[in-house]
């Protein structure tokens, strides 16, 4: 027994004691992770998460009160534990407030059992010198809460992350390997911090080697180590890849003897031990003696020998992995050539829809995101995307049936890449309904909300679906933040799509940009629909002529001395085969001669220099600075296009595809494939396209009412949750500030009514 301050620290290596004797405790199964947040960051009484529960329980702790020590701790702890944890003496305001503002730096769970807190107590608030400022406590499970047990102090936080198991390495080889992973742990996760900065410094990239950190300030020692000690393979990933790739992983931990796994080091930042069945499953070969071999694609899983892919014109590879009749649960996976694969893949497909042709899967490896690849497959009758569960990483997954007796197939994979120069469509501000006539259709904007998964918008359109599409959000700081495609849904020729942006509100954001980009095709003839039934797979990748593919080709262009401004974009408009109309007030010469690399737009940025365009159809219509401000006015407004049959059309037809969405999500929430705040979603984006539709001051009030009857349901079920320990505080707030803000808007509603 070791005294720290005025605590007496015994559970803690109990608890290591107990992780390691219980048969349903393995140590293996342990995580680290970093919180770094003040105690003051959570609520009052939230014990959903150990971090969670250390805030409160600190507050507690603060008052000096046992009786109220003893309600938030294991009940198996006796009177005379519990009054260890707190002071004799009445502590001081300033000791309090020391308390109340600790800084959560990480946490150790182990299989969701056993639980430490590392912190660190603030001397600013303090005169005295706290000798011991790291403050550690232990917490169980009981009743769905995290649990105070025992509580300590040590001087730095090196000693308390050796605290745990130093008395006992010498005698027990287990809390040993133990004490391995915890610091092998923190080095990845340190790694992985490292890794972050230089991404964001080197266009989202990963250096291709441990020795390109150098450029970092990385510690000469801590990269002696990492060389030594790590398998790094996030030269293949990049910071925008999924979550679960794999960026490095502990070699050492497997020369120790009787290895049961190691440390991984994921692209979400995440360190977990992963068994050796597992690092089998990430492509990670844990039966070569030296562990020396590795193969991973892009995002840590086995590397899959094919030779059935082709690179676009646009640099993008594309290739088809496998084919398997649908349901392919316990069915074998076939090679475009019909071979059958040595290899495992696993799908789950989420719609409920039947066909009385025979159906296939369809799984494709890419190096982009699924809202980047259009997937055409020739004879099908019907087609769906599917979730590809393994391998892990980018994969795409294709449902389709096919006409009975067809042999083989052709199928077309079209892709455009994220670096892409996509071209604006159409433009909104986020606020109200919003229509545009562009060329080739109609495009409607609905108002843009926040939302639990991100800031969401929809817009539905009936322009050519050949094409890409991306939402592109405009912050107040002018940062572009991409929304990535959530749902798609076509109903009589009009196509609603919803788009979520993670990384920014809707009371920052300042623009949306809905963009289109030409895909670029390949195809795959000859596909076989049987194992064992060989054929000769042909691959093409078609050339591209189209007009968008010559305004993005990049080139060199030289301009004469002494030009004009205007004269340069007659020059443009002649070589691009473009409309561009100067303002009488557009003069000046050229501040440029000779432009490299560029493509259409961005030449056309540079000749006009401070002045602005907009487009206008088929126009391209240049003005100063001063022309274009006052034109803003009208943009601000948000002024509809198109006459009010049209606007009203569009919406009916709106209300039709939320209709279709509303019957397809309750019957996936029948089936256990959807839960009540999906339905409750959509049933909110059916009641604003009413409200628009509404004729009457009273029916537009029902409406509204009926939004805050489901935002209050919602409410309610989520303080259960919160109650079970199954959701956050923060998701709460979320929810209840959803339901403040329709009360708002309805209250508004019917205070306009009253007047009239």
């Amino acid at each position: 027994m070791k005294k720290y301050g005025l605590f007496t620290l015994v559970a803690l290596p109990t608890i290591i004691m107990y992780a390691l004797s219980s048969a349903n405790a393995e140590p293996n199964e342990l995580m680290i992770y970093e919180v770094n947040k003040n105690v003051s960051d959570f609520g009052d009484n939230d014990f959903s998460t150990p971090e969670a529960a250390y805030a409160a329980i600190n507050r507690i702790v603060a008052l000096n009160d046992a009786q109220k020590l003893a309600a938030v701790s294991l009940t198996r702890l006796s009177e005379g534990v519990i009054k260890a944890q707190i002071s004799d003496n009445p502590l001081s305001p300033e000791w309090k407030k020391t308390l109340e503002n600790a800084q959560i730096l990480e946490v150790w769970v182990w299989k969701d059992k056993y639980a430490a807190v590392i912190a660190e107590l603030p001397q600013k608030f303090s005169d005295t010198p706290i000798e011991k400022p790291i403050d550690l406590r232990g917490l169980n499970p009981e009743n769905g809460k995290w649990l105070n047990h025992e509580d300590g102090r040590v001087r730095t936080v090196e000693e308390a992350r050796t605290l745990l198991s130093e008395d006992l390495s010498s005698t027990n080889e287990k809390v040993k390997k133990l004490h391995n992973r915890i610091s092998s742990a923190k080095r990845l996760s340190e790694l992985g911090k490292t890794l972050i900065v230089f991404a964001n410094d080197n266009n989202e990239k990963y250096p291709e080697s441990l020795q390109d950190l150098s450029k970092v300030d990385v510690n000469a020692e801590d990269l002696a180590w990492l060389m030594k000690n790590i398998e790094y393979i996030g030269h293949k990933v990049r910071q925008t890849d999924l979550p679960n790739a794999v960026i490095a992983y502990d070699k050492a931990l497997f020369e120790e003897e009787n290895s049961e796994g190691t440390n991984v080091l994921y692209n979400d930042l995440h360190v977990s031990f992963e068994k050796n069945n597992s690092l089998e499953k990430l492509g990670i070969n844990t039966r070569s003696t030296g562990f020396d071999k590795l193969t991973t694609g892009i995002s840590g899983q086995a590397e899959i020998k094919n030779d059935f892919k082709a690179t676009l014109s646009n640099g993008v590879t594309v290739e088809l992995i496998g084919v398997c009749e649908h349901p392919s649960k316990g069915k074998q996976w076939w090679g475009p050539d019909g071979e059958p694969l040595g290899y495992e893949i696993e799908t789950i497909e989420r719609s409920s829809y039947q066909s009385k042709d025979p159906g296939y899967e369809f799984v494709f490896k890419t190096p982009i995101g699924f809202d980047q690849i259009k997937i055409e497959i020739k004879d099908s009758t019907t087609c769906s995307d599917i979730e590809v569960l393994k391998p892990s990483g980018l994969f795409a997954g294709q449902r389709a049936h096919i006409k009975a007796g067809t042999k083989a197939t052709d199928i077309k994979i079209g892709v455009v890449p994220d670096k892409a120069d996509w071209n604006t469509i159409a433009e909104h501000n986020g606020q109200g309904t919003t229509f545009r006539n562009v060329d080739g259709g109609k495009v409607i904007f609905s108002q843009a909300n926040d939302s639990p998964d991100g800031l969401l918008i929809t817009i539905t359109d009936d322009l050519n679906d050949k094409k890409a599409d991306r939402v592109i959000v405009i912050d107040k700081s002018g940062k572009e933040n991409r929304a990535h495609l959530q749902t798609s849904l076509t109903v009589n020729g009009m196509r609603q799509q919803t788009f979520v942006a993670k990384e920014v509100k809707a009371e920052n954001a300042t623009s949306y940009k809905f963009q289109q980009m030409s895909y670029k095709w390949t195809t795959l003839k000859n596909v076989s629909l049987k194992p064992n039934v060989k054929t000769d797979v042909q691959i093409g990748v078609e050339k591209d002529t189209s007009e968008e593919s010559a305004l993005n080709t990049r080139c060199n262009v030289s301009f004469r001395r002494d030009m004009s401004i205007r004269d340069a974009l007659r020059f443009l408009g002649e070589k691009y085969k473009k409309n561009i109309i100067p303002s009488d007030k557009i003069n000046g010469k050229l501040a440029v001669r000779e432009l490299y690399d560029v493509t259409f737009e961005e030449i056309l940025k540079a000749v006009i220099g401070t002045n602005k365009y907009i487009i206008d159809g088929n126009f391209i219509r240049v003005y100063t600075a001063e022309e274009y401000k006052n034109l803003q006015p009208n943009v601000k407004t948000d002024v509809q296009i198109g006459t009010v049959e049209d606007s009203r059309k569009l919406l009916m037809e709106r209300r039709d595809i939320l209709q279709k969405t509303l019957h397809d999500v309750e019957m996936s929430y029948n089936a256990g494939r959807a839960d009540s705040k999906q339905i409750g979603q959509v049933k909110i984006d059916l009641l604003r396209v009413e409200i628009e539709l509404s004729e009457t001051p009273q029916k537009r009030i029902d409406l509204l009412s009926q939004i805050v009857t489901i935002y209050a349901e919602q409410e309610k079920s989520t303080k259960l949750l919160l109650d079970a320990g199954r959701t956050t505080r923060g998701e709460l707030d979320r929810v209840k500030l959803q339901r403040l803000n329709a009360e708002e808007e309805l209250a508004k509603a019917t205070a306009e009514t009253k007047k009239i």
